[in-house]
């Protein structure tokens, strides 16, 4: 299945701009010569069934769409493939670039992506220009289209177009998720202890404090 996409430009490359990292643009580090006829660009829509795929090609006109298993060794064969097609066609990529949402799934896809050479940009959900989560009426094929079409224009610099999270290596994203589940179980604790005081109160006992040993 093909969806209409916007039109490969008619220059072989563009250079990015050094805009500051986030909602402007690749920062001054990233800056680079972007070849579309060497590149491949392409956007995750993730989800616990299967993930679509919106794929840019070097020299092709309309974007295509593949669904994929929800795991990154049939993602990375996908890959391959599109690479292996288009080198057939004699357009050889050089470059992989993906990107998909921050979420609870955490960075582990974007590590195992750049661990196989492939650039990978995690996208903050909240600086999207369209609320998805309070539009039920679209779908998958369209989410994963925004996608695409908004990292592309990131990627050429457009102002204000989103912000790119950075990816965390598995020792701080861990030191990270412990923090949060700590902050959990105090927030936890803290109802409980309301849901007794409040119970006590009923039945007239008054000074009790059960954290008090």
């Amino acid at each position: 299945m093909r969806l209409t996409g916007n039109p490969t430009p008619s220059t072989a490359a563009i250079t990015l701009a050094a805009q500051p990292h986030g909602n402007a643009g690749p920062d001054a580090a990233n800056a680079a010569t972007l070849d579309y006829d060497s590149t491949l660009i392409g956007a995750l829509e993730l989800s616990s069934k299967k993930w679509g795929f919106a794929v840019q090609l070097p020299s092709v006109i309309k974007h295509s769409r593949h669904v994929v298993e929800p795991n990154g060794p049939a993602l990375a064969e996908l890959i391959e493939r599109l690479k292996s097609r288009s080198a057939g066609a004699g357009r050889p990529i050089t470059r992989v670039i993906i990107t998909h949402e921050a979420g609870r799934d955490g960075f582990w896809l974007a590590r195992f992506l750049e661990r196989r050479g492939v650039e990978v940009h995690v996208m903050q959900s909240s600086s999207l220009p369209v609320d998805r989560r309070a539009r039920r009426a679209k779908n998958d094929v369209i989410d994963v289209e925004m996608l695409l079409r908004t990292l592309m224009a990131w990627l050429r610099g457009e102002p204000r177009v989103c912000s790119m999270v950075p990816v965390p290596s598995e020792a701080d994203e861990e030191a990270c998720r412990r923090h949060r589940e700590r902050e959990d179980l105090i927030g936890t604790r803290r109802s409980l202890l309301n849901k007794i005081g409040g119970i006590l109160a009923t039945l007239g006992i008054e000074g009790y404090r059960a954290l008090t040993r």
